[in-house]
């Protein structure tokens, strides 16, 4: 699922300054999350928070990030 404004073309970004900077930490936010694309490529890595102003984002985000 796409948003306008979708990060998912941000992810090898992200990745790259977090190892970069060597950004440490157990917890990753993922603020205005829409279809959750950040939220899901860093799950594996991270403890999510996920947070988003539209419910629809909640139950789409629940799902992407408490299924493995």
């Amino acid at each position: 699922m796409r948003f306008l404004g979708n990060k998912q073309q941000l992810l090898p970004f992200i990745e790259e300054v977090i190892n970069k900077y060597n950004i440490e930490g157990e917890t990753f936010a993922d603020l205005f999350a829409g279809a959750g694309s950040v939220g899901d490529y860093f799950k594996g890595n991270y403890t999510i928070l996920s947070n988003d102003y539209l419910y629809f984002s909640k139950v789409v985000n629940d799902a992407k990030l408490l299924n493995q």
